[in-house]
Formats: structure tokens, C-alpha cells, sequence
């Protein structure tokens, strides 16, 4: 689940989180090394003062052992006190056979240590040192939460042996170990925070290239292919050399686009011949006396003719659309009589499909004009029409709505049919891209939605494509499912270009109405 999680974040957040996960790790096994380090040293260092305390202790005991009282050893333990760094101490004294001398404990001493290791101190003459707990020196310190002990093995001055116990607070130990730990706790996160910050900078210094190659490929179009130059961030000679591979690959690209449209444009001229002639000969043959079969088969032969020549323009047209990098003739046409006129085209198909056509015009008070090639503006709006019919159910309707909206001319076709699958949706505008059943049934040849598209570009705008649901209806709140195709033209010079025929226009218009009583459709620029 979480690995699924990393995958659905960008590129970049996905960078920085493995940045700040490696520096999480080394400042945590970092952060612990140092933690264990600083107590060892800490302790050590405490250890080694208590031992210089416990010398000097220990060399005024040994002259008055065994005489040697409780107020001896406080006022042995109050000197100490004075120039050490704890709060107090408690001195006890063993005899060798594990049994209490003298104690400055008020109540009855608990063993720092086991009688076995206290026998074995007293015997060897050693030095313990011992964590010890902390209601051994809360009478003293009661905030103290550990306690440190020595044990040493001395001989007195009457050549027997004891065993001396200094227990004391380990307060100031503790205190230094938690400035190193609320150290840690601080830079820890501080440290992770500038991994981060450092981690995003620098997945965005490495993804520099990539998101260069992302806006270029974005742009990138068949047409523009040829035209578009990868420009990436110079930063060394490896990006030189990458810029000009991948420029050198994009030429290679153009060549093929370029080869691959030539090749479709000469098919499909030698085809469009031999279909003509199969066509026109297939309709002179004379069926009336032929058998039943022979008479399906001519009719068969004649529809997959028809299918035929279809794809054939089709294909013809797609390359014109394709090759025409700027259009060769800008007409301004009204975009309600384009809207009309594709419904007119297409009145016929929706009666065979028992679908209806719902038009619903622009109602600016002004003209909406659209600039460029009304034939094949109205092939565009056609394919659309054409395309909403085939997959509208029977009784259904089809709504084809103009509009201008800010600098854009919008001509939406939505249906009611049952949508675009969530598989194929984004390449819907690609070239045979069709729903598995619709191959299965024949319908189309993948081709009208690419020259639909290829018309928008061609006149600087874009199709979009969406299905609609209850959630988020389309076009005019309908909550039925179906799909709504977008036409989004841009308006801005278009308009400009208007305005100005009409001022020069409008002089002559004036005149002219006296004596003409029709206006032209289209007017050429």
C-alpha cells in the first residue's frame, strides 16, 4: 500500500522523500552512535572523578580504621562535598566477612553490590563501580533518579581488610546526558528539514532536463515535430551532447512522420482508381435475371466498395490535413450557419440511427465569426455529429451547442450513448483507436476523430474529450451518462479581423441596401 502511495506522487516529491528517508537513516544511526557514545563518555568521566574522590576519602579512613566512628565518616563525606560535583555522599565500610563496620545510612544498608562480589573486592583489593538505585540518595537529592557507586577493597592500619562503599547522586551525570539528548532531539529534525529542503533543490536541479523534454514533448505535435527544438539546461558538455542526440532523433521522427504521409497520400491516389472503376462497373451489371445469390453478392460487393472508398478519403484527407502546416485560404463564416449546416449534413444519418439532432445556436448579439476553412470546419463538426449518432441509442438525442466563451468560439456535441472506456479516453484522438466492440461491429475505421483533430490544430485550437455521469453532468445538466466532445477555437485575432472588415464595410453596406437585398455567407480575407 504505501509503495503503491510513492508511485501516484510526482516524480520530484518522490526524489526529495528518498532523499529525506537516506538522511533520516543516517542521521538516526548517526544521532544513536553519538547518543551511546557521549553516556560511555559521560560515565567514565564521572567515574574517574569519583575514583580521585574515593583516593583522598580513602586515605584518612585507613588510619582510623577500625576505630572509626559515624561522625568520622560525615564529616569525611561534608569535606568531599565541597569541592566535588554531587551532593553528597554515603560512606560504608565492610569488614572481610561481608559484615557492616560503620555507615552514615540512616536505616539499614542494602548492598550495592552482592555479598559475593563484596567478598571478592575485600579479597583481591579491587574497585567496583556500580549503578546504584536512586532511594539510596533521595535523603540528600530527592529529585536523583540514578545513583553511582564504588566499591574498594583497602587494608587498615591493623593489617586487616575492608571493604569501603561511597554511594552518591548521579544528578550532574544525568543532566549532561539529557543536554546531549535534547540536543539530538533538536538538530534531528532540524536536520531533516534542511535534507529536505536540500533534497527538493536538488531533484529539481536533476529533473531540470527531464521537465525541459516534458514541455517540448507536450508541444510536440506531428506537425511540429520537425519544427520543434529540444533546448535543455547547459550545465556540462553531457547536456550538449544529450540536447543534440535528442535533436537528431526528433529530425529522425520528423523524416518517418514525413515518409509515413507521402506513403498513405500514393496509396491512397492508386487506390482511389480501381475502386471508381469497381464501382461503376458493379453498378452497370445488369441483376434482373440473376440468381438470388449472385444479386446479394453484387449489393455485398458494392458496400464494402462504398466502405472502401470512404476510408480512402478518409486517409486522403487526413493527409491534406496532416501536410497543410498553415491553411491556404481564411474565410470569416458566420459559426451558427457552420452549426446548422452540419445538422443539415447529418439529418439523414440520425434518421436512420432514430436519433435527434438538438442544435442550440450562439446568442451574442453580434455575429460570432470564425476564421479559416469553412469545408473543413464543417468536416470537423461533421466527424463530431457523425461520431455522437453512431453511439447515441435509439430514441436518444444529440445535442450540438455554440458558444463563445472569452477568447475562445466552443462548439460542443454531446451524446447519450455509453461513454468512452477509461482505457482508450486519452488516446481517443489517435489514429484507429476504437472500443473493442466497435471493431467487432465495423463501425467507422478509427480515422474521423484524428482528421477532427488534426482541422482544430490546423486552425490553432484543440478537441477535447469527456465522459459525462451524474456527478458531473455535461453541457446542459443532464444527468445521463454519454460523452461531450469540446471544439475550442481561439477568437482573438479572428475578431480583430472581423471588426475591421466591418468598419471598412460598413460605409458600403449602407449604400448597397438600397439596391442589393442578399449578403454573401462566407467573406474571403
Amino acid at each position: 500500500m504505501f509503495t503503491g502511495l510513492i508511485k501516484r506522487l510526482p516524480l520530484r516529491v518522490r526524489l526529495t522523500v528518498w532523499v529525506v528517508g537516506i538522511a533520516v537513516i543516517i542521521q538516526a544511526s548517526v544521532g544513536m552512535l553519538f547518543y551511546l557514545y557521549q553516556r560511555k563518555s559521560v560515565s567514565d568521566f564521572f567515574n574517574d572523578y569519583l575514583q580521585r574522590r574515593s583516593d583522598a576519602m580513602m586515605e584518612r579512613i585507613q588510619v582510623l580504621v577500625p576505630e572509626v566512628t559515624v561522625a568520622d565518616l560525615e564529616a569525611i563525606a561534608a569535606a568531599e562535598s565541597k569541592h566535588a560535583m554531587f551532593h553528597g555522599f554515603i560512606l560504608t565500610i565492610y569488614k572481610a566477612d561481608g559484615s557492616l563496620l560503620v555507615s552514615t545510612r540512616q536505616t539499614q544498608p542494602n548492598y550495592p553490590i552482592s555479598p559475593e562480589q563484596l567478598r571478592d573486592a575485600v579479597a583481591r583489593q579491587s574497585t567496583t563501580f556500580r549503578r546504584v538505585p536512586a532511594r539510596e540518595v533521595q535523603r540528600f537529592d530527592p529529585e536523583a533518579t540514578m545513583a553511582r557507586g564504588i566499591v574498594r577493597g583497602f587494608t587498615a592500619e591493623d593489617g586487616k581488610r575492608y571493604a569501603l562503599t561511597i554511594v552518591t547522586a548521579d544528578s550532574y551525570a544525568e543532566q549532561l546526558i539529557g543536554l546531549v539528548a535534547w540536543a539530538l532531539a533538536v538538530s534531528v529534525p532540524t536536520g531533516i528539514l534542511v535534507s529536505g529542503i536540500c533534497g527538493w533543490y536538488i531533484a529539481g536541479l536533476a529533473m531540470r532536463p527531464l521537465q525541459s523534454v516534458t514541455q517540448t514533448a507536450a508541444r510536440m505535435t506531428p506537425e511540429s515535430i520537425g519544427r520543434e527544438r529540444m533546448i535543455l539546461p547547459r550545465s556540462s558538455p553531457e547536456q550538449e551532447k544529450a540536447e543534440l542526440e535528442l535533436n537528431r532523433a526528433m529530425d529522425r521522427l520528423a523524416a518517418a512522420f514525413a515518409a509515413q504521409e507521402r506513403f498513405m497520400s500514393n496509396v491512397s491516389h492508386e487506390l482511389k482508381t480501381p475502386i471508381a472503376v469497381l464501382m461503376t462497373e458493379a453498378q452497370t451489371l445488369d441483376a434482373r435475371n440473376a440468381p438470388r445469390e449472385v444479386v446479394a453478392y453484387i449489393r455485398s460487393s458494392m458496400d464494402e466498395l462504398r466502405r472502401l472508398g470512404s476510408m480512402v478519403d478518409s486517409f486522403l484527407l487526413l493527409t491534406r490535413v496532416r501536410e497543410g502546416r498553415t491553411l491556404t485560404q481564411h474565410w470569416l463564416y458566420p459559426l451558427n450557419e457552420l452549426v446548422m449546416e452540419s445538422v443539415s449534413h447529418c439529418q439523414s444519418m440520425a434518421a436512420q440511427y432514430k436519433v435527434s439532432l438538438v442544435p442550440r445556436l450562439c446568442e451574442d448579439r453580434e455575429e460570432i465569426m470564425t476564421l479559416g476553412d469553412p469545408a473543413l470546419l464543417r468536416t470537423m463538426i461533421d466527424n463530431l455529429v457523425r461520431n455522437a449518432i453512431r453511439f447515441s441509442p435509439e430514441g436518444g438525442k444529440v445535442n450540438v451547442v455554440a458558444l463563445k466563451e472569452r477568447n475562445h468560439l466552443l462548439v460542443r456535441v454531446r451524446d447519450r450513448g455509453p461513454g468512452i472506456p477509461e482505457s482508450i479516453i486519452k488516446r481517443i484522438f489517435d489514429r484507429f483507436v476504437q472500443a473493442p466492440e466497435e471493431h467487432r461491429r465495423g463501425r467507422g475505421h478509427g480515422l474521423g476523430l484524428e482528421i477532427a483533430q488534426g482541422i482544430a490544430e490546423l486552425h490553432g485550437g484543440r478537441i477535447e474529450a469527456r465522459n459525462c455521469s451524474s456527478d458531473a453532468p455535461c453541457g446542459d445538466g443532464d444527468v445521463t451518462c454519454g460523452c461531450e466532445f469540446t471544439v475550442r477555437l481561439p477568437v482573438g485575432a479572428a475578431q480583430r479581423d472581423i471588426e475591421k472588415e466591418r468598419e471598412r464595410s460598413a460605409p458600403s453596406s449602407r449604400s448597397s441596401d438600397q439596391t442589393q437585398s442578399a449578403e454573401p455567407s462566407a467573406v474571403a480575407l
